[in-house]
This record gives structure tokens, C-alpha cells and sequence, in this order.
């Protein structure tokens, strides 16, 4: 368990940028990432046990909610497990949290055009 106590947005895009989390969760709703985080936690009791080591102590000492910590923890989690396959944390937990192979593979491509937009490749 690597926490720290930065706040808010810093702490967060920090994370995002160490763990190479990508900020296009916004194509998805809360209800089809937590969909994601909990699939990927029923089959990886390995991460369950991660997660489950932040108590409420240690949110206390860190002065943070217990549930931001788990949440980041999970998503530390995912992102491992991404990096293990060779494929984007988003691309990974689409695979959790949307059933619709049609609907993922939209996701991605439009996921894809946007990044190529953001480098100049598309317009």
C-alpha cells in the first residue's frame, strides 16, 4: 500500500499519470465502472485483499474517506493488472464493465479517434 497525503486534484492526476490511468471513464457511466471495479474484485481476490488492507485506521491517519482509498486502490489494481497484458487500464476495465462486445469495441474506437484528434492525427 503506497498512500500519501496530497489532496484532491493534485493527488488524483498524480495517480493518474504514476498509473497510467486513463481519464476517459467519462465515456462510462458510475454505474458501469463500479459494474467494472466489482467484476474485477470477484475474480481477483489477490486485489480484494489489497483493498480490504485499508481500514478505517488508516484512512483516519491519512485524513481521507475509507472509500476514496479503496477506490484507488482497486483502480491501482486494475492498472497493474493492465500493464501485465500490454493494453490501456480503460481498455481493461471495459472488459468488466461493459458486457456488449459492439458496444466495448465503439467505446474503443471512439476512445481511439480522440486521442488522435488530441495529437493532430485526426481532425
Amino acid at each position: 500500500m503506497h498512500l500519501n497525503c496530497k489532496s484532491g486534484l493534485a493527488k488524483r492526476a498524480e495517480f493518474q499519470a504514476r498509473y497510467k490511468i486513463s481519464t476517459d471513464m467519462s465515456k462510462l457511466t458510475e454505474e458501469q465502472i463500479a459494474r467494472g471495479r466489482g467484476r474485477f474484485l470477484a475474480d481477483h481476490p489477490q486485489a480484494v485483499d489489497r483493498v480490504n488492507a485499508i481500514t478505517q485506521a488508516v484512512a483516519d491517519a491519512l485524513g481521507e474517506e475509507v472509500t476514496e482509498l479503496r477506490r484507488i486502490e482497486t483502480a491501482k489494481a486494475m492498472s497493474e493488472a493492465a500493464a501485465a497484458e500490454g493494453i490501456d487500464g480503460f481498455e481493461y476495465l471495459l472488459r468488466y464493465a461493459i458486457d456488449d462486445d459492439d458496444e466495448r469495441n465503439r467505446i474503443l474506437q471512439q476512445n481511439r479517434e480522440a486521442h488522435e484528434r488530441a495529437v493532430g492525427l485526426r481532425w
